[in-house]
């Protein structure tokens, strides 16, 4: 696998991975109509305008071929402190599910974000997706009682998980000191 930045030549892929992924992954607890109802053409759309947002970065993972096998997307949401990031999406091909894969990329954004100067991350996932939210607590993610229903499926509660994040410079050692 390759991890790159993505470039707005990799919209359309990552559209079709997210509708794919998605209509998959989401399908034991979301609406069926609205799984149905997502447009990989508005999808690519909305990954032309996210790619092109200086605030947020999507980092992709691609094969041997250029195919994406996943991607994180993570930046500043200002309506979070502004010592938070926010992971927005993570989302990994079925087929490369289970690989380690997911965990690279997540330690990809968390990383991205602390060297985007942010403390702490957040990120929202359903409530009803319990294989994302075990991914989550094995990462050391905590959810912290804050809910909301979700904007895109009535009904439907998503969860707030938060994490704080290492300083790029605590990697270091505590061997370099001033």
């Amino acid at each position: 696998m390759i991890v790159r930045p993505a470039t707005l030549d990799d919209a359309a892929a990552i559209a079709r991975l997210y509708v794919s992924t998605r209509r998959i992954a989401y399908a034991p607890f979301y609406p069926a109509e609205a799984l149905a109802a997502m447009s990989v053409l508005e999808e690519t759309e909305r990954w032309c305008i996210r790619i092109q947002d200086p605030a947020w970065q999507t980092v992709l993972s691609v094969d041997s071929e250029d195919t994406p096998a996943g991607f994180v997307h993570y930046g500043h949401n200002d309506t979070m402190n502004a010592g938070t990031g926010e992971i927005e999406f993570l989302y990994v091909a079925t087929q490369h599910q289970g690989t380690g894969l997911g965990k690279q990329l997540i330690a990809l954004g968390e990383a991205g974000l602390a060297a985007m100067g942010f403390t702490t991350a957040v990120l929202w996932v359903y409530e009803g997706n319990t294989s994302a939210r075990a991914f989550y607590d094995r990462r050391g993610w905590m959810p912290d009682s804050t809910r909301r229903e979700s904007g895109s499926a009535p009904g439907q509660q998503v969860l707030r998980y938060t994490k704080a994040l290492l300083s790029p410079l605590s990697e270091i050692g505590e061997g370099v000191r001033g």
